[in-house]
C-alpha cells in the first residue's frame, strides 16, 4: 500500500452514538492519501464492533484494540502506529470538514513542524468559527512569535485537534501525552509550541468540535481531577521559569494566573496550591482592573476558608504526590522502539 501523507488518529471509547459521523467525515475527505487509525480504548458498548466493521469497508482504516488507558494512552498508541508524514488527532464525537486534509496540507512546507487551523465550535445546532485573528492565512512564524502573539491576543488554543503535526517532529522531541493524566492538552501544548522550529497558520475551519456537557472540564469534581489539574499547571509554572525572553515570560505568567484562578472556580478550590504561585504573583500578572479584582476575590475567599475551615484547601499529601511524580514524563517513557 502507498505510504499515506496524513495519519488520522481517532481514540474511541464508548462512542457508538457519534462514531459513524466522525469516521464518515474522514472517509469522505477530498484528499485520499490518508490512513485512519481507530484506537479502541477498551470500549464496553458497540464501538469496538463498529471499528472492525469500518476496517472492512476501506483498506485505509487500521484498528487497534487495547485495554482502557485513557485518551492520552490511546493517542500515544495511535502515534506509534502512524506511518504518515503528518498526524491529525480527531476526537470520536467530533468531525472533519470534507476539505480539511487538503486545506491543512497547504501548510506542508519545508521546516514547518506545526500547522494551526481554524475550527468550528458546535453547541447544539449553532456553530461559531474560531480563528487566530493575529495571524494571516499562510503566515509562517517561529515558536516565540506564535506563543507571544497568541497570548497577547487571547487566542492561546491548547486542544490537540486544532493542529496538524509533522510526525517526526513529535517523535524526535518525545512529545507524547502523560498516560493516565487528565487535562492532557493543557499539559502538552506549551512543550509542543516551544519545541517547534516553525509554525504556519491556515485560516480555514477544518475541524468541527461538538461541545459536550459531560466532558472532563465541565462535569463533577474529584481528588484525581484536582491532582491532575494542579499538577499540569505546576508543570506550566516550571516551564515558564526557564523562558529567557522576559516579555514572553510575562505573558506566559499572565496566562498561568488566568488558568489558575479559573481552575479554582471550576474545582471549588481555595488557597494557593503551587509553589511560587501566590497572591503576590497573581496580582503582579493581573493586567486589567477586572483581573486584579478577581485575584483579590480569590485571596479574600482563601483567607476566609482558612480561618473558618471552609472550601477545599491545599493538601500537603497531594502536593507531595505531584512533586514526587515529576512535572513531565521521563525521557525513556517517550521512546518508540
Amino acid at each position: 500500500m502507498e505510504e499515506p501523507r496524513i495519519s488520522i488518529v481517532v481514540p474511541v471509547y464508548n462512542a457508538e452514538d457519534t462514531l459513524d459521523k466522525c469516521v464518515r467525515s474522514i472517509l469522505n475527505q477530498t484528499f485520499h492519501g490518508i490512513e485512519i487509525i481507530l484506537v479502541d480504548d477498551g470500549s464496553t458498548d458497540r464501538s469496538a464492533r463498529m471499528c472492525d466493521a469500518f476496517s472492512g469497508e476501506d483498506a485505509r482504516i487500521c484498528v487497534l484494540h487495547k485495554e482502557n488507558g485513557g485518551l492520552s494512552d490511546a493517542r500515544n498508541e495511535g502515534l506509534k502506529r502512524a506511518r504518515g508524514e503528518y498526524v491529525l488527532y480527531v476526537d470520536a464525537d467530533d468531525f472533519l470538514d470534507p476539505d480539511a486534509c487538503r486545506q491543512m496540507l497547504r501548510g506542508a512546507k519545508t521546516g514547518i513542524d506545526l500547522i494551526a487551523g481554524a475550527y468550528r465550535n458546535w453547541n447544539h445546532e449553532e456553530s461559531k468559527v474560531v480563528r487566530r485573528e493575529p495571524f494571516a492565512d499562510g503566515e509562517r512564524m517561529n515558536s516565540h512569535d506564535f506563543m507571544l502573539r497568541t497570548l497577547q491576543n487571547c487566542h492561546y488554543t491548547v486542544q490537540a485537534w486544532a493542529y496538524m503535526y509533522r510526525r517526526q517532529f513529535l517523535i524526535r522531541n518525545g512529545l507524547f501525552y502523560r498516560k493516565g493524566w487528565l487535562y492532557e492538552d493543557l499539559d502538552l501544548a506549551p512543550r509542543l509550541f516551544m519545541k517547534a522550529s516553525e509554525i504556519m497558520n491556515i485560516d480555514y475551519a477544518f475541524y468541527n468540535h461538538v461541545t459536550r456537557t459531560d466532558s472532563i472540564t465541565t462535569s463533577g469534581n474529584s481528588r484525581k481531577k484536582i491532582h491532575d489539574n494542579v499538577g499540569v499547571l505546576a508543570g506550566w509554572k516550571s516551564l515558564t521559569e526557564g523562558v529567557e525572553d522576559r516579555t514572553l515570560q510575562k505573558w506566559m505568567n499572565h496566562e498561568l494566573r488566568f488558568s489558575y484562578i479559573n481552575m479554582c472556580k471550576d474545582r471549588e478550590l481555595t488557597g494557593w496550591w503551587i509553589e511560587g504561585l501566590d497572591f503576590t504573583f497573581a496580582l503582579r500578572y493581573s493586567f486589567t482592573i477586572h483581573e486584579k479584582l478577581s485575584t483579590l476575590k480569590h485571596e479574600a475567599i482563601s483567607v476566609y476558608s482558612k480561618v473558618f475551615s471552609r472550601g477545599i484547601l491545599p493538601e500537603e499529601e497531594l502536593k507531595t504526590i505531584i512533586e514526587y511524580q515529576g512535572i513531565y514524563p521521563k525521557e525513556e517513557d517517550a521512546i518508540i522502539s
